[in-house]
């Protein structure tokens, strides 16, 4: 059975040099007629091939030209990226759509059960007023509402040469050839793959930096939420991954979450939107470190890993590349500017996973293309490949936030349009949120003086 990658490359320089001609050949009516030579499927007449194309096309005069247009050729058919990809530490959909396109997701509210009130007598009316159709037959729409994706971002390969000397070589035998268009697919997808990453880990981590500004919403503080549970816990953000009575009660924290998303609920989005998440449309991400300390704490001393595992989620080493080595405050933390956090920072530590729905955080890839630079002396040409990427995200969608914090948002007394009626004696035990000179979020002492722009912060 011929290859597959071979028959890739047989159809690519088909259809980049047709009507190849080699030497006439005499016809039983003694005419002579010229012969097409095509690339065969195994590519065992490459040598052949590759003289004709020089000596036809002048590949040594219009090497930019025809080298070009096989590279373009050749990134259609072997440039291709899988919907999800298994060899990455993380993924989120990726979908097709044509070039230009302008993608708007509709949401609809949910319709309003009500008595049917057509046969109440109240209805029946008096001789001089009847009841109108509106009385009898009223419509109610359902709310809708757009939300509008149109963020775009160009990923561009770093620029790579190829000489006609290359090509030349290329074309003594089927296996210089299958190396030589390798290695030039080899530079577009590691190099694609690593912008692509790049852009993902950006993209949760914007959605991320807008539930956070978005008065928290749908965020939870699960440090917070285990010393309401256990008021007498001693653990703090830096000790909670190594106890293994906090990691038990996260593990089960985020399992309820997932069973509390699959019901119609507006409580872990800040547009009111009633929707669910279904299982199958859930997406989880966790910080990898703190997922590998869940397994050597849940898993090591139990004989039921069924009753203890956590599944069904992938893992990112960081969430927007901060930090290095094992600085773990660091890689926990997003400092991002997002669309509509104007020239603000939004800063949020101890971001350790995420749940949402695979139609809130997706990109749409357009227009792969290829592109070359010729040079001044005409001898080298660098190719880079190019592709458009649709960024798109919304808060509409239910969505959660796992943090781990030692100061937790407190919803109930932020954003109101007057102080609380115990301001005066309890504005003390509040924190507001800042950002040094390096990024990192620092907490100060509430004023008297009760602010409905910011989020207060206890300290727990």
């Amino acid at each position: 059975m011929t290859d597959t990658k071979l028959v890739q490359i047989a159809a690519a320089m088909n259809a980049t040099f047709p009507n190849v001609v080699g030497d006439p050949v005499i016809n039983e009516n003694g005419d002579s007629v010229p012969q097409n030579i095509v690339l065969a499927e195994d590519c065992s007449n490459i040598v052949e091939f590759g003289k004709r194309i020089d000596a036809q096309y002048q590949i040594g005069d219009n090497f930019n030209t025809y080298f070009k247009k096989l590279c373009d050729k050749f990134a259609e058919q072997l440039i291709i990226f899988d919907e999800y990809d298994k060899d990455d530490e993380f993924s989120i959909a990726k979908r097709s759509s044509e070039a230009g396109s302008i993608i708007e997701m509709v949401l609809f509210g949910d319709g309003e059960f009500q008595d049917n009130t057509s046969w109440d007598e109240v209805l029946a009316g008096t001789e001089t007023a009847p009841p109108t159709f509106d009385d009898m037959y009223g419509y109610h729409p359902m709310p809708a509402a757009g939300v509008y994706f149109n963020r775009k971002v160009t990923l561009e390969s770093e620029p790579y040469t190829v000489t006609y000397l290359q090509w030349k070589s290329a074309m003594l035998n089927v296996g210089a050839l299958t190396a030589f268009f390798a290695a030039m697919q080899q530079r577009w997808e590691n190099k694609m793959k690593q912008l692509y990453k790049k852009l993902r880990q950006l993209l949760v981590a914007s959605w991320i930096a807008e539930k956070v500004r978005r008065s928290y919403s749908g965020v939870y503080n699960v440090l917070a939420e285990y010393k309401k549970a256990f008021p007498s816990a001693t653990v703090t953000a830096a000790t909670c991954f190594h106890d293994g009575n906090y990691l038990r009660y996260q593990k089960a924290f985020i399992e309820i979450m997932r069973q509390s998303l699959r019901e119609r609920t507006c409580l872990y989005n800040p547009d009111g939107y009633i929707g669910a998440v279904p299982t199958s449309r859930q997406k989880m991400l966790l910080y990898a470190p703190m997922a590998e300390y869940m397994a050597v704490w849940l898993y090591s001393d139990k004989y039921h890993d069924d009753y203890v595992k956590l599944g069904g989620y992938d893992t990112v080493a960081s969430w927007q590349g901060l930090g290095n080595g094992t600085d773990d405050a660091k890689k926990m933390q997003i400092n991002i500017k997002t669309e509509n956090s104007g020239n603000a920072y939004i800063v949020q530590e101890g971001v350790v996973g995420c749940i949402f729905d695979d139609r809130a955080i997706f990109t749409f890839d357009e227009n792969p293309r290829t592109v070359a630079k010729p040079n001044e002396f005409s001898e080298w040409t660098n190719y880079k490949h190019k592709l458009d990427v649709s960024l798109n995200s919304t808060t509409a969608l239910n969505g959660v936030v796992f943090v781990v914090a030692d100061y937790d948002a407190d919803k109930e007394v932020s954003f109101l349009a007057s102080a609380p009626t115990n301001w005066a004696t309890s504005y003390s035990s509040y924190y507001t949120k800042g950002v040094d000179s390096d990024g990192n979020p620092t907490y100060t002492a509430a004023t008297s003086t009760y602010d409905d722009s910011v989020m207060y912060f206890k300290k727990l």
